[in-house]
């Protein structure tokens, strides 16, 4: 998932001449126009051999600064740091940038996702989460340099370089759902790898040191981490919440993650309204049963379920605007069913989620009939398991499984430095370092908060995923510690419910995505023409089903991407040309 954030700093191989940096952001600016609508700044600070630029709407209302500036040094934050504190006891946003590059804060302390930029004096600094999650791309660009950016496209567009669509990404895409190394959709780019720190010297010059593993080692040397203390972390993360105009509003169900979640989000002293989704009567009643033993006076509010709108627009330009705000990284049964982007709306209050509760716990990905077989397996058995995963993709190829089981095999290789050896572990490793980092919607919304990545948390993480512990165990130990009379309610386990939504098959823009997927068979070599086939005929025999809608979302997703690289690739071109222009004006001053 891309960013919605526009963020974009560079090292080049040699010193830009005359007008050309300004011709560059002149460039990147028309390309962010459309998404950031007509009102933004731009802030560029650094040289014409290392700096940074960040474009904000004129719409943002957190208060938390995305980047400030102080004569000659500057900062740049992607995501609010969970050190924040809160307005009323604020952490100063440079000097902050300051200390972590420097050590004086370590970056765990920063949460996930984030990550912060720091140019002083022709000196370029990046960091980020100890996870790696936010969403910070490094791009190689051929004849100008290294760009570090948010977006895909924007990085394109200011190097002037065409892109061309990654074909490993996209094989992810068909199988998993997700590209399992961080690849960027289009170019050359990859995520951050966790807990990076890039520097680059007034030359130019970059070096590059990346310490995840001496930070996992140290956590799994030392003792176990405190429930307590990490309930406590989330609590105060939370307290980030009170950088938003409006107040935050916590979900509550009846399961675990959001009942801890909600439970922090309480404690922390920001949150004093919580809302359960009448998704089913069981589950609405458990929420009230919980609301009714806090000590706490809350708001708590029933949500109806709205339906998703029916598809009456056109369905290539929704793809369109989808792909223009999110490029390419997005879960494509999810896209389908998503109204069309045009221009991002910055949020007035922040959203709590879940996320990382599973990780919390560890044994993720198991599914079926696997845990029998995972139990006492060594990492063999966990490969086979992902390997899996990968070759039961919906209508993806053998030539797609095979790039992908490539990849996941090269997970095994840090996991074994680890010394994670068991099956369990060798998958928590690659759910923590492959399937979190890149498939997570949230991480690439700056007003989600996720306490179970606060600082201590994460530790916990890292302990889980050598000694996991009994699903929902962890998370009655987390509300001992926030509400006890939450840890005796049984969490609550909703009945199977019957499909309410109808089936892409079934709506009335079907004859055109299914134009577009039988195209899309023939011409994209990560799926299996035969499959596909097999899955149309179903479905015209009326037995489609989750397999046959999800192989078709993916390639719909994947066959209209070409366009907006077409377009990426026409905008680069012009500021190529305008560039020459610059330089070749620079000369002959």
């Amino acid at each position: 998932m891309t960013s919605k954030q526009f963020v974009l700093s560079y090292a080049t191989n040699t010193p830009m001449l005359g007008r050309e940096l300004e011709t560059r952001i002149q460039g990147a600016s028309r390309h962010v126009a459309g998404l950031l609508g007509d009102s933004f700044s731009v802030t560029h600070i650094g040289d014409n051999r290392s700096g940074f630029v960040v474009w904000e709407s004129e719409g943002t209302r957190v208060t938390w600064p995305a980047v400030v500036k102080n004569d000659n040094e500057g900062a740049a934050w992607l995501h609010i740091p969970a050190v924040a504190g809160t307005p009323d006891d604020a952490q100063d946003a440079l000097s902050l940038a300051r200390n972590v590059m420097s050590g004086r804060v370590d970056r765990v302390e920063l949460g996930a996702p984030c990550a912060a930029i720091y140019w002083n004096n022709g000196q370029l600094r990046i960091v980020n989460d100890n996870l790696g999650m936010v969403r910070f791309f490094e791009y190689d660009m051929p004849d100008f340099g290294t760009v570090w950016c948010t977006r895909s496209g924007l990085a394109h567009v200011f190097a002037a370089v065409e892109p061309a669509m990654d074909d490993q990404a996209w094989a992810g895409m068909a199988t998993l759902g997700w590209n399992a190394t961080g690849r960027t959709h289009m170019g050359s780019g990859r995520q951050l790898p966790p807990r990076s720190k890039i520097s680059v010297n007034s030359s130019g010059g970059v070096l590059t040191t990346q310490t995840s593993h001496d930070w996992m080692r140290s956590v799994l040397a030392g003792p176990e981490p405190s429930m307590a203390v990490a309930a406590r972390d989330m609590s105060h993360s939370l307290s980030r919440a009170l950088w938003w105009p409006q107040p935050a509003i916590a979900d509550l169900s009846g399961g675990k993650d959001s009942r801890v979640t909600a439970a922090a989000a309480i404690r922390s002293g920001a949150v004093h309204r919580l809302r359960t989704m009448d998704t089913d009567s069981g589950e609405v009643m458990t929420a009230k049963q919980l609301v009714g033993l806090l000590d706490t006076a809350v708001q708590h509010s029933i949500a109806p379920v709205s339906q998703p709108a029916s598809r009456g627009d056109d369905l290539l330009n929704r793809y369109k605007l989808l792909h223009q705000a999110w490029e390419g990284a997005y879960n494509a049964r999810t896209a389908y069913r998503t109204s069309a982007v045009k221009t991002f709306k910055y949020a007035a209050a922040p959203k709590i989620n879940g996320l990382g509760g599973e990780a919390m716990q560890g044994k993720s990905l198991l599914g079926g009939k696997w845990d029998e077989r995972l139990r006492g397996a060594d990492i063999e058995v966990g490969f086979e398991r992902l390997e899996h995963m990968v070759r039961v993709g919906a209508g993806s190829s053998d030539e797609a499984g095979d790039k992908v089981v490539d990849e996941v095999r090269a997970f095994k290789t840090g996991a074994i430095e680890m010394k994670f050896t068991n099956a369990y572990a060798f998958m928590d490793y690659f759910y923590n370092r492959s399937k979190m980092p890149f498939w997570s919607l949230p991480l690439a919304q700056e007003n989600y908060l996720l306490p179970y990545y606060s600082a201590r948390m994460l530790e916990r993480i890292i302990w889980s995923n050598k000694y996991p512990r009994k699903y929902g165990e962890m998370h009655k130990e987390i509300l001992r510690s926030l509400v006890p009379a939450w840890s005796e309610i049984a969490f609550y386990k909703p009945s199977a419910r019957t499909r309410s939504v109808s089936w892409m098959w079934e709506n009335s823009d079907w004859a055109e995505a299914r134009q577009v997927v039988e195209e899309g068979r023939s011409s994209s070599n990560h799926y299996s023409e035969k499959k596909i086939s097999t899955y149309l005929a179903r479905v015209d025999g009326g037995a489609g089903s989750v397999k046959e809608e999800t192989a078709f979302s993916r390639i719909l997703w994947e066959r209209t991407f070409r366009d907006y690289v077409m377009r990426v690739a026409s905008e680069a071109a012009r500021v190529k040309r305008e560039v020459i222009q610059a330089k070749h004006e620079s000369y002959h001053r």
